[in-house]
């Protein structure tokens, strides 16, 4: 429990990004967070930041929203065009020196634990520096988002390949999803975990610089697993878990996959090459 660590007060800074976003959806995030928020509070002296970054020229709208949670400590960036996610977050990030920071998509619902458990376990775990939560669609099936380091291979089955293909190599894609630790529900040390949602330690993500923006969008959560490792365990936690309603981006049309192999480049120029 929290007392194991010696201390009861943390500061925690959560970061999200923001793009054309689904007023419900925005609302369904805000009300989760402060479910969730409430319940870590219970247990910490929290000090916290919500620190909402808008690339989509909603800011009008987001304030409207926004207005329905008075109790969330909000404050919102308005970027005048789309900067990309990377330095997006960057942005947040600068803006707040925390024990601890989520970095959060907002097509993401918290279950009202999943702070409370994340916060505990890292304050446990010394070695850990980011933890990715149990993730499961709206529908309530698992999501495969913690990785092993892909190949060329890898990304084209998984990303644009036939239903029949796919099933062809479906052992080949168990292994690259983790699915045999995330279906038996593991805590298990983790090599590439999504950005949809983080919960990182704030000394090793100042220690990274947070995200490397020649990524505008996709790969910068990979980018910064990587760098991250450097400094400590990523966990996957199954205890922490979450509702995420986004990615594929290979439905999302020629603009989305356009960006995703652009991305995919940069990513396997600055770590290696793995073809197949």
């Amino acid at each position: 429990m929290a007392q194991q660590s010696g201390r009861s007060e943390l500061s925690l800074c959560i970061s999200i990004v923001t793009y054309k976003v689904h007023p419900d959806d925005f609302t369904a995030m805000l009300a989760s967070l402060d479910a969730a928020l409430e319940a870590a509070e219970a247990s910490w002296r929290l000090r916290t930041r919500l620190i909402i970054v808008d690339n989509g020229g909603q800011e009008a709208q987001l304030r409207e929203l926004l207005g329905d949670y008075p109790a969330l400590p909000v404050e919102l960036v308005v970027n005048t065009e789309n900067v990309g996610y990377g330095r997006a977050q960057n942005q947040a990030l600068a803006m707040a020196q925390c024990d601890y920071h989520v970095v959060m998509n907002p097509d993401v619902v918290v279950q009202p634990e999943c702070l409370l458990r994340g916060l505990n376990y890292l304050e446990r775990e010394a070695d850990v520096v980011a933890l990715s939560p149990e993730v499961t669609d709206i529908r309530g099936c698992l999501q495969y988002l913690c990785k092993r380091y892909p190949a060329v291979l890898d990304l084209a089955l998984r990303g644009f390949a036939p239903r029949g293909l796919r099933q062809a190599f479906a052992r080949r894609l168990a292994l690259y999803e983790c699915r045999s630790m995330v279906d038996k529900r593991l805590t298990a040390r983790a090599e590439l975990i999504s950005g949809c949602f983080m919960l990182i330690r704030g000394e090793a993500l100042r220690a990274v610089g947070g995200f490397n923006e020649r990524f505008f969008l996709y790969f910068e959560d990979f980018a910064l697993s990587i760098e991250l490792a450097r400094h400590g365990r990523l966990m996957y936690y199954p205890p922490m878990a979450i509702v995420h309603y986004g990615g594929h981006a290979a439905r999302k049309g020629a603009e989305h996959i356009r960006m995703f192999t652009r991305s995919a480049v940069s990513f396997f120029n600055l770590y290696g090459w793995k073809l197949f």
